[in-house]
């Protein structure tokens, strides 16, 4: 099973899209921040409506797929640079839709899973 970090604004995009689904076939590595972010997401009030119930959306969608989901703790520093590193360490396929993100996974030659169009690709 291919191992797959998203990112919180990744995971939003898919349940905006309705392509959470898509996803359940990857082994997911959810880093504790992105997990913390999508808590937030879905009780802020700063956020708009959509974004709550999207994040809402895949906090169920994450309970419902637990067994193939590891939950990665111990993060320190920024959760981009932490994707980062996890990635080159353990050759994991990242979902992101942050250019900047991209850009250093490119440089790293990690594979990326994007939102194009409401449909998911892969970038090398």
């Amino acid at each position: 099973m291919v191992k797959l970090i998203p990112d919180t604004n990744f995971l939003i995009y898919l349940a905006k899209y309705k392509l959470l689904d898509k996803i359940e076939n990857y082994e997911l590595w959810l880093l504790k921040p992105v997990l913390q972010e999508l808590i937030s997401i879905s009780k802020g009030d700063r956020e708009n409506a959509e974004d709550r119930n999207a994040a809402s959306l895949t906090l169920q969608f994450l309970d419902k797929i637990q067994a193939k989901t590891k939950y990665i703790e111990n993060v320190e520093g920024k959760a981009d640079d932490a994707i980062l590193e996890l990635a080159v360490r353990e050759n994991c396929l990242v979902g992101t839709m942050d250019k900047e993100l991209i850009e250093r996974l490119k440089k790293e030659k990690i594979k990326i899973l994007i939102v194009r169009q409401k449909k998911l690709l892969e970038e090398k």
